[in-house]
């Protein structure tokens, strides 16, 4: 995370290198949209970040994400790694629509030796994710039907 340019309207980058800072050092609040497992969030919180807001529609990765923000009862001294108050955690998926409502979430393959993926998953109707018939996996530890849950979305 640091510095990037920035493009003048005309869409080409500036001759005078404006930069934008997009690192969360000193920022009141963040939002970590597809949180994942709270890499992000806690690195903002280290960062100095005063509050993230966290969006996580997977609930595997929820999971994690829970556990790896909670706070830790041998270090409730240490204000640093203390973050009660300071995360809040959303189990849903943000959309580009104007309306609260609900989708269907579809997570891609397992990897070929079985293990079960987190980290590749979409809302179906931006899904290029497809069932297929079992014989034109790579692998049998591969499901050839696409694991699918519904999740709340919000604006």
């Amino acid at each position: 995370f640091g510095n990037c340019f920035t493009k003048d309207d005309s869409g080409s980058k500036p001759s005078n290198g404006t930069m934008v800072d997009f690192s969360p050092r000193g920022h009141n609040c963040v939002l970590d949209i597809g949180a994942h497992i709270g890499v992000f969030t806690r690195y903002a919180l280290a960062s100095g970040c005063n509050r993230v807001i966290a969006y996580e529609p997977e609930e595997d990765n929820l999971d994690l994400l829970r556990q790896n923000t909670k706070p830790k009862k041998d270090l409730q001294k240490d204000n640093e790694r203390n973050h009660v108050g300071k995360i809040e955690i959303h189990n849903s998926a943000v959309v580009a629509s104007s309306q609260n409502g609900f989708g269907t979430l579809v997570r891609a393959r397992s990897r070929n030796d079985g293990t079960s993926n987190t980290w590749r998953h979409s809302l179906e109707e931006y899904s290029q994710y497809v069932d297929r018939e079992a014989s034109s996996l790579p692998s049998q530890l591969q499901e050839a039907t696409l694991t699918r849950s519904r999740v709340k979305t919000i604006p």
